[in-house]
């Protein structure tokens, strides 16, 4: 989901699940965006 300022909201689940926190990567594919945990920061 897209919020007001164009930022994409994962459910929490997701982000727990994959241990996501405050800061993830994302990655433009051609047909998609990956995002990632960020295992820097």
């Amino acid at each position: 989901m897209l919020d007001r300022a164009g930022r994409l909201q994962l459910p929490a689940e997701y982000t727990a699940a994959l241990g996501m926190r405050d800061r993830v990567l994302l990655e433009l594919e051609e047909d998609h965006i990956q995002v990632r945990p960020d295992e820097n920061g």
